[in-house]
């Protein structure tokens, strides 16, 4: 009992203390978990926060037994805890955590402990992507450049941090500088727009500056208390939510407004039309539950999968060295498919290379023993690379991506991936990759790959894909039409450009970096427009 009443004391008098130390332990945490500073902290961290978390709630209770408090805290807590479990993002639990402890805490406490911790991490984060000690990402953007992400795992994590600094600062600082805080937000929101391509944070940033400017429009003028203004809040809030369904509803009407609007908010509507609809429009697999595999075509009952995958790959470094495997070897030694693929090279920097077979025919034994060695790449195939470059890789041929390219890339639908070298790097927890040496040697054709022209007229075909590039100039061809029957679907991945296409009487827009879906059956089609595009289907 004297233990319990010393810790009931300890509780009661370092309540702040306590619950501010916690909550910094867990803002670095969660800071340092989007952004690319290579520093691990112990796996324990975490769990030695969620002991002390809990017996500090454990130690208010004992302070001041509250049915309420605890009914409340029961609610909220309790579908943090079960959603964390069951995603397996368990720093969802400590979320639902901190709010029950958070509990007479000053909320301007909580607010200046989170600028302690994410002004300075945010600046040291940036400032180490800058002068190189902190890997700078950078992503394409389908409308501008680039997206850098300086220093965080994506342009978006970034985005975000800086959004919440925003309004975080405008909570705690006084009205009279609002003003001035506004005209820094804006021009922050330029910045975010034009470096990092962040749309919805700046779309989020000015309708959040909006909306101080009418409260304090309508308490100049008319007058505004308290309740009101958090009338004002709730109905803002409320609006938002039934907007979101709204617009997810028009989206799927095809509204050529609402589409244009989802474009600039990064397919956000698309997202929420998506979870919305239950029997019209699902997510792909859903889609073929519902719909059986008929969809695929009759050429694709051989395959117990969806048969491809497609993909844009953008690669800021060296891609590591890899070969995948056969059908017959991935099937006895991984229980799944192996891999052909092709690449379409949508862009190349100056002096560009990608790595595709050998330059001779050499050993099996010479093999490893230059990968040990590390001397692999004197005989590799280095090619130079331009915009529009074909590359058809078959199971077993050695290849790997280079620096300054953008690939598009069809392949069979599998992940089996041997990787023979990756230069020496290390991943996040400080380690090299792993490489899988003994089963590349056994798969990898040791020989230089195959200059194939029997595609012809494809640009690449094989028993699991065929592929054929779309160029419509806006001039001398602008549409094409075609059906597609029902021995394959048609896939068609937009390499730049946009239009329309149009299927059973429906029409819907497209633009660079679509990837659209006709179901086998689904008879004639066009796409009309200006662009470069890549059609995929599966022959007998």
């Amino acid at each position: 009992m004297l233990l319990i009443g010393n810790y009931k004391t300890f509780i009661e008098k370092y309540n702040k203390e306590v619950f501010s130390i916690v909550y910094i332990f867990l803002l670095i945490h969660f800071f340092w978990g989007t952004t690319m500073i290579q520093i691990h902290l112990p796996r324990c961290y975490t769990w030695i926060c969620l002991v002390v978390l809990l017996g500090y709630i454990i130690g208010k209770i004992l302070v001041e037994p509250n049915r309420k408090y605890l009914i409340i805290m029961a609610t909220i807590v309790a579908p943090f805890i079960i959603s964390g479990l069951l995603s397996g993002y368990h720093e969802l639990m400590y979320v639902g955590l901190l709010i029950a402890a958070a509990k007479d805490i000053p909320i301007d406490r909580i607010l200046k402990d989170y600028l302690m911790v994410c002004i300075p991490f945010l600046l040291i984060t940036i400032l180490g992507s800058q002068i190189g000690i902190v890997e700078n990402l950078i992503y394409p953007s389908l409308y501008r450049g680039n997206r850098i992400a300086y220093g965080f795992l994506s342009p978006t994590d970034f985005c975000a941090h800086v959004l919440f600094i925003i309004l975080v600062l405008f909570s705690v600082i006084k009205k009279k500088n609002y003003w001035k805080m506004a005209l820094i937000s804006v021009l922050i929101a330029a910045f975010l727009y034009f470096r990092c391509d962040g749309r919805t944070t700046v779309a989020s940033l000015l309708i959040f500056l909006t909306g101080i400017a009418i409260c304090y429009i309508i308490k100049k003028w008319v007058g505004l208390n308290k309740r009101i203004e958090w009338l004002l809040v709730d109905i803002c809030e409320s609006f938002i939510v039934i907007a979101s369904f709204v617009l997810g509803w028009l989206y799927q009407l095809n509204n050529k407004y609402i589409i244009g609007l989802n474009d600039v908010l990064s397919d956000r509507l698309k997202y929420i039309a998506q979870t919305m609809s239950t029997y019209n429009i699902k997510l792909w697999g859903q889609y073929i539950e519902e719909h059986g595999k008929k969809v695929l075509g009759t050429n694709c009952e051989r395959f117990e999968d969806f048969p491809i995958l497609t993909k844009f790959i953008d690669a800021q470094d060296n891609l590591s060295i890899q070969v995948h495997p056969d059908n017959e070897y991935a099937l006895k030694n991984e229980g799944q498919y192996g891999k052909t693929e092709m690449w379409y090279v949508v862009d190349a920097e100056e002096g560009a290379c990608l790595y595709h077979g050998f330059n001779r025919e050499i050993s099996k034994d010479e093999f490893a023993k230059r990968i040990e060695e590390d001397t692999l790449l004197e005989v590799l195939n280095k090619v130079p690379v331009h915009k529009g470059d074909v590359f058809f890789i078959e199971a077993g041929t050695i290849h790997a991506i280079g620096k300054g390219l953008i690939i598009a890339e069809i392949q069979q639908n599998s992940n089996v991936t041997y990787r023979v070298y990756d230069y020496g790097r290390v991943g996040k927890d400080g380690k090299k990759r792993e490489l899988h040496i003994e089963k590349a040697v056994a798969v990898t054709n040791c020989a230089p790959a195959k200059k194939d022209d029997s595609h012809y007229p494809h640009i690449a075909d094989c028993d699991y894909f065929t592929v054929d590039k779309l160029n419509l100039d806006g001039t001398t061809f602008n549409k094409l039409e075609g059906t597609v029957s029902e021995k394959s679907f048609l896939s068609i991945l937009v390499l730049d450009g946009e239009g329309t296409i149009t299927s059973n009487g429906e029409s819907v827009s497209y633009k660079k970096g679509d990837s659209i879906f006709l179901t086998a059956g689904s008879g004639e089609y066009s796409i009309e427009g200006v662009c470069d595009a890549l059609l995929t289907t599966i022959r007998e």
